[in-house]
């Protein structure tokens, strides 16, 4: 088991902090639509009809300015196959073309587009590596139309002038399937990890797609061939495959989203959560569940994500206390007799570390940590409390819904002064919630250094996370 590091938000996707628990249930949750989507819509002839990637979307807080790069597949430009473009937003809701002339001699005039390339690219990510003080941004990306199907890495200083190899040589993954995506791994030796298809595996399991990986420490090279990493198994739908998934490092995790593809009558696709520790073996989050779906009967409303709606292949940004997604959604999916294309791009916003809960009903629930070295700091409880009558403040008697914690030695003792009994209820809905033992301020600055757990007691409510947060100086 690996030690747990407080100083980093504890999710429960899996069971890694958990010792025990008992009436409790993981709940997933999903990210909830802006009420004015999409927010960015196809218009230019270079953008061909169809938004067909968000390859990220980043914030820069030193600028203040939200920046987003997609894919287009225009077919109105002799020898061009795939465009790179960005788009810039001060406030990540209205966005527009900056006026840049890097593909004057392509378009005709100033655009949006950054680079132009007679290859076709499939499920290209812009990653940002601020350790990478010369070429902090690159793009991972998957090429269908050229010598060989292979993953290629470009770099950038900005974000706007690429540099993108499309000699077969410089691929550092040859000959494998599409649908690429790719993610930093802040700390780790293998820094770059890479999530695709196996085309002999496709081609010999009937076409059922499956999740490969491959890691490597340079941007220039893979340690190894990629290798298995999620496939459907005998829980799931025989109509369902693992379409594609992007992934993101969030605090502790690995978090991956999942496409699934369900081969129907009228094919759909939604998105499932999946989590690793190590970047090599991956699991799917119980309950399968889907994490971020088409809207309910999007087609008959003319939705215009009715069929697909897939998060970008950057991290969540975390703004105005919330994780904003960016995807992209149409009205066809693949298989579809209707297919078009007519992509657009939307925004979800999802509570921070809301990904999945801990949920207890009218039983008092109990979720109880392994054992961890506190680094000292403030203990904070991300915790949502679903019942009870919360204009009756004042008189928490009447209330039904509740929480509150019991710190414990290294045995799995409560310790005095900080038992079930002593420890303060809480009634009420908080991203940072710090516990109180007593109606006393939080002091658990005896504890630093020393081995603890911790006990959550609930009723009506669920917790998201925990973690230490640094005292001020």
């Amino acid at each position: 088991m690996r030690e747990i590091d407080v100083t980093q938000a504890q999710l429960f996707l899996d069971e890694e902090v958990l010792a025990h628990h008992t009436l409790v249930q993981r709940v997933v949750h999903q990210p909830v639509r802006y009420r004015i989507n999409p927010v960015y819509q196809h218009e230019e002839p270079w953008e061909g009809g169809c938004i067909s990637f968000v390859s990220g979307v980043y914030r820069d807080e030193a600028r203040g300015m939200f920046r987003g790069w997609y894919v287009t597949h225009p077919r109105c430009y002799d020898g061009i196959v795939s465009m790179l473009c960005t788009i810039e937003s001060d406030d990540g809701v209205h966005w527009a073309r900056p006026k840049l002339d890097l593909c004057r001699n392509v378009v005709g005039g100033p655009s949006n587009v950054l680079f132009a390339s007679a290859n076709g690219w499939d499920g290209p990510t812009v990653l940002h590596d601020p350790d990478d003080a010369e070429h902090p941004w690159k793009i991972v990306l998957f090429q269908f139309a050229g010598p060989s199907p292979d993953i290629y890495m470009g770099r950038s200083p900005d974000g706007i002038h690429w540099t993108i190899p499309e000699d077969p040589e410089q691929a550092i993954i040859r000959n494998c399937g599409d649908r690429t995506s790719a993610l930093v791994h802040r700390g780790a030796d293998e820094r770059y990890v890479i999530l695709t298809r196996d085309k002999s595996d496709m081609d010999d399991h009937q076409l059922v797609r499956c999740i490969y990986s491959a890691t490597s420490r340079d941007a220039r090279t893979i340690t190894g061939r990629p290798t298995l990493a999620l496939r459907p198994d005998l829980e799931d739908d025989p109509t369902l495959e693992l379409y594609q998934m992007g992934a993101f490092q969030y605090e502790s995790v690995l978090i991956g989203l999942i496409e699934r593809y369900h081969r129907k009558e009228r094919p759909y696709a939604d998105v499932e959560l999946a989590v690793s520790r190590d970047a090599r073996t991956w699991q799917r989050v119980r309950p399968r569940s889907a994490f971020f779906a088409p809207p309910p009967n999007g087609r008959e409303h003319g939705a215009f994500d009715a069929a697909v709606s897939t998060p970008g292949y950057s991290p969540p940004i975390l703004y105005n206390n919330q994780l904003w997604f960016y995807y992209y959604g149409g009205p066809c999916f693949h298989g579809d007799r209707f297919l078009t294309a007519d992509r657009c791009i939307g925004l979800a916003k999802l509570r921070p570390d809301g990904f999945v809960s801990l949920r207890a009903g009218n039983r008092e629930g109990v979720v109880t940590t392994r054992p961890f070295t506190w680094p000292g700091g403030r203990l904070q409880v991300n915790v949502r409390v679903l019942g009870g009558n919360l204009w009756q403040y004042d008189a928490p008697e009447t209330m039904d819904g509740w929480m509150r914690v019991e710190v414990l030695d290294d045995g799995g003792h409560p310790i005095a002064e900080f038992t079930r009994n002593e420890g303060d209820r809480f009634y009420r809905d908080d991203i940072a919630h710090e516990p109180m033992w007593g109606g006393r301020p939080q002091d658990l600055s005896r504890f630093e250094g020393k081995r603890i757990a911790l006990r959550f007691l609930m009723r009506m409510a669920e917790i998201h996370s925990f973690r230490s947060v640094s005292l001020p100086t």
